[in-house]
């Protein structure tokens, strides 16, 4: 684990724009509302954000001052709040594993479909190599162990970046990819013989997840069959969706078919439910500031 300097320019999205300002690799224009004043003022259209939150739940895209004002009393209850302008492009990540500052893999990833609160539910490798240099200078600059991620927007793999996780995400897509992100993990935090270079993914890999795509589909639209088509269309492997399951992989383990029936019969009663979910499933597994602070008085 990297230690607690290093966390804390990364975890809180104020402290992470301010580092990528410092070592300039590129963002969209933001500022800092302190106040609901602040807010009235800001200019629109504009994302506010929580400095502490994950999954989307702490994100707002507003368009009016009345919207930026009602943001704020909503969010601001954990301190100042970014605003973010808008950017352009499509949404992807690069995902970088790290031992003591050194770049141990790498993967470049493009949202290919729509999940819950604008996740990627369905994802194609891409070949970007600004974002692996970025993420690998970052990493280097914090001294940074374990797995570190940056969101971002990009045009022709030129990238605005939005976004980071202290932690690896979606492992699927970069394991299809020739990337092992979990196993490498673990073989960090073993003190295991690790590549004398960077592995980095292939690019052209598709994968999905049909629970994700029926719950980004249910959230979108309301509707009941629209669900169940994004549902059939994931398990089909059709259109787009030509691609390795990730999530539910049926002939290997028929037993993860359970969550999703216990999700689509919800869903299938009330559509209007996949926010709801997906707020409880956050809700379970997020690392709350208090919880940070806990630790780190603890670890003190």
């Amino acid at each position: 684990m990297s230690d607690v300097k290093a966390f804390d320019q990364i975890q809180s999205k104020l402290a992470c724009s301010r580092l990528l300002s410092t070592l300039g690799l590129p963002q969209p224009a933001w500022s800092v509302l302190a106040s609901a004043d602040d807010a009235r003022q800001v200019e629109l259209p504009c994302w506010l954000k929580a400095s502490f939150s994950t999954a989307g739940r702490g994100v707002r895209y507003v368009t009016s001052p009345g919207q930026a004002v009602g943001a704020y009393h909503e969010l601001a209850a954990g301190g100042p709040l970014l605003a973010q302008h808008p950017a352009a492009g499509t949404y992807a990540q690069v995902a970088g594993l790290f031992s003591h500052g050194r770049l141990v893999a790498v993967h470049t990833s493009e949202q290919a479909g729509l999940g819950v609160g604008g996740s990627a539910a369905a994802r194609v490798s891409v070949n970007h190599p600004q974002p692996r240099a970025d993420i690998e200078r970052l990493g280097r600059h914090l001294g940074w162990h374990g797995g570190l991620t940056l969101d971002y927007l990009h045009q022709n793999g030129t990238p605005q970046y939005i976004e980071a996780n202290a932690r690896t995400v979606e492992p699927g897509n970069p394991a299809a990819s020739g990337v092992n992100l979990p196993a490498l993990t673990i073989a960090i935090s073993r003190g295991d013989s690790l590549p004398d270079r960077p592995l980095v993914g292939r690019p052209g890999v598709r994968t999905h997840s049909s629970l994700a795509l029926m719950l980004g589909a249910a959230e979108k639209s309301g509707s009941r069959a629209a669900a169940l088509r994004a549902l059939m269309a994931g398990f089909g492997r059709t259109g787009e969706l030509r691609s390795r399951e990730v999530l539910t992989p049926l002939t290997a383990d028929l037993l993860s078919l359970v969550p999703v029936v216990i999700v689509a019969s919800q869903l299938l009663l009330r559509p209007g439910r996949a926010q709801a979910l997906a707020t409880g499933a956050v809700r379970d597994y997020a690392v709350p500031p208090a919880a940070v602070d806990i630790v780190r008085a603890r670890t003190s």
